[in-house]
């Protein structure tokens, strides 16, 4: 069972607000830096992790991820993530070969993380290549969303997202 971290931050009264709107419809929050973004993407990860336990996706288990641009990025997320929780976070780069991996490798990684923290094409290519389904995922993050124009990664994904509340 996932719980708090110890080194549990203090919301802000605007960040409980917005949370607490997030939790009932997709937001798009623009704030600016500093304003504690990522700390509202981590309340709403513990939120649909709380009593939940690490089940394999094969068996129905659900995994959140966090979708960004760069490098750099995958690395601040996760450890602010992994920082203001304990749940396991992975992090997903190109730069660490993942477009070589093996569907088993992938498998064994979502299975053993709560929260994969990665760039939105590697997102991508996992749902196009059947790795992961939707139906596996309870929550996605998408982290400077402003940049989901044209034929973008993260557009990619908003676009199956659509596709999947229409179909459903």
């Amino acid at each position: 069972m996932a719980e708090e971290n110890q080194s549990e931050f203090v919301s802000r009264e605007y960040q409980v607000e917005l949370f607490q709107q997030a939790i009932k419809k997709n937001l798009i929050l623009y704030l600016p830096t500093g304003s504690g973004k990522t700390f509202i993407a981590t309340l709403l990860i513990k939120h649909y992790w709380k009593d939940s336990t690490l089940k394999s996706i094969d068996e129905g288990g659900k995994r959140t991820f966090f979708l960004v641009n760069t490098v750099a990025l995958v690395e601040q997320q996760a450890s602010q993530i992994g920082f203001q929780t304990i749940l396991n976070v992975g992090k997903y780069s190109g730069d660490m070969g993942v477009d070589l991996w093996e569907p088993s490798v992938w498998r064994k990684e979502i299975d053993e993380k709560h929260v994969l923290v990665m760039t939105a094409q590697i997102f991508v290519d996992l749902l196009q290549n059947f790795i992961i389904s939707l139906k596996n995922v309870n929550l996605i993050i998408f982290d400077e969303c402003h940049r989901a124009v044209s034929n973008h990664p993260m557009r990619q994904v908003s676009d199956l997202v659509l596709m999947l509340v229409i179909v459903l």
